[in-house]
């Protein structure tokens, strides 16, 4: 059986929301929950995804696939938890201790007999309909509640274990693009980068990649870019090619999410100025948050620094005014940052600020960075150089 501080915050909040006990499977709220960063699982890109109210997949929270798992953690509201996996899952996990070990179609016989007479039961989102479906079959009377959102809460502001990790990633991914620039020369195409993303992370004893790696072109000009990746993966790099990076790692538990962009060669001014401008706006945005503000800001600070520099109209935002999220063992965690935000920054949040410019036919540009909510302001975690833009073309 299993106690740590996370398990017992936990208890206190299935206290405070009457409820008997919380299941949770496979996520990033598991691994959390179990403190156990060798813990391996496939990330929401993969399972699911946030959505926004303005969108045909809006549900309540997420919208997840409906996965079944191989592992489950049962949190009662007192007493210790129990985590129950299939045999095969339990060989991969290093440092939690595993109660049960069964068949994987004997999860729910093996659940049964902790259930104990639970009538309202907290679930996650990662298999959630699988969990409901199981605790159905157990007893038909009991009452699910959705309870991802109590460790959410927990996981929204990071201690000094994981910023220090987080450090660590972000540093690494700062390093890596350090490497790649030297890449970006006339004659590469956007596959081969992104397979040197893959290989670097596994060179370097990374779990994983949290999402497919971008490396985007778009030549100036080129009546294919009036569209969004208008240029095929495996096309060679040419002079007076935008290029735009949205690529991140998975170290020891930590996921990092990052962007930069450049012109093979010299650009346009009307392209280097956007970059400038963009830029400074990422810039402006960093040295106005403090604790306590409405992170909601953050898209208007953008806006109005771009309109300055009269680039305004070429801002893209994906949702409403959106212009990133918060990171940690997940890429994406809540609260976005977006108009319609109205939680605070509080420190120990590390948020990734991503805004973007979309010139259609002429270029495609995406400034991110990792970004730690400290108690008097904020600190970059990605300090990749920010004037490197135009590259040789020899």
């Amino acid at each position: 059986m299993i106690t740590n501080q996370r398990i017992q915050a936990l208890q206190a909040k299935l206290e405070e929301q009457k409820l008997d006990a919380a299941v949770y499977a496979t996520s990033a709220s598991l691994q959390y929950l179990l403190d156990d960063t060798t813990f391996y699982w496939q990330r929401t890109m993969e399972t699911g995804f946030y959505a926004f109210k303005d969108t045909p997949m809006y549900s309540t929270q997420m919208s997840y696939f409906h996965c079944k798992p191989d592992i489950l953690l049962w949190v009662p509201k007192s007493g210790k938890a129990v985590v129950i996996a299939t045999y095969e899952r339990a060989k991969t996990i290093k440092n939690t201790p595993i109660d049960e070990q069964c068949h994987f179609v004997m999860l729910t016989d093996y659940l049964k007999g902790y259930v104990n007479g639970a009538k309202r039961v907290g679930i996650g989102l990662g298999c959630e309909s699988a969990l409901k479906n199981m605790l159905s079959e157990i007893d038909s009377k009991i009452e699910t509640v959705p309870a991802e959102c109590l460790v959410e809460d927990m996981r929204m502001v990071k201690d000094d274990r994981e910023i220090a990790a987080m450090r660590k990633v972000a540093k690494f991914t700062d390093d890596c693009m350090t490497e790649i620039e030297k890449m970006l020369r006339p004659g590469v195409s956007q596959w081969q980068v992104e397979c040197r993303l893959n290989e670097l992370a596994v060179e370097n004893g990374c779990e994983d990649v949290p999402f497919p790696p971008t490396c985007a072109f778009t030549k100036t000009g080129d009546p294919r870019c009036m569209e969004f990746y208008g240029i095929p993966r495996d096309e060679p790099l040419t002079p007076g090619t935008a290029i735009a990076f949205d690529n991140g790692f998975v170290m020891n538990g930590y996921c990092s999410d990052f962007g930069r962009s450049f012109y093979c060669g010299k650009a346009p001014e009307k392209i280097s100025g956007a970059y400038k401008a963009l830029q400074e706006a990422q810039l402006e945005v960093l040295s106005k948050i403090k604790p306590g503000m409405t992170i909601s800001f953050t898209f208007k600070s953008i806006y109005d620094t771009l309109s300055r520099y009269g680039y305004q109209d070429y801002l893209r935002n994906y949702g409403k005014g959106l212009m990133g999220h918060q990171i940690g063992i997940d890429v994406h965690e809540g609260p976005w940052l977006h108009d319609e935000s109205t939680e605070v920054f509080i420190p120990g949040m590390i948020m990734c600020i991503e805004p973007k410019l979309w010139m259609p036919g002429e270029v495609f540009m995406r400034v991110e960075d990792m970004v730690l909510i400290t108690d008097d302001g904020c600190e970059s975690l990605t300090k990749f150089d920010r004037d490197l833009y135009e590259l040789p073309i020899d």
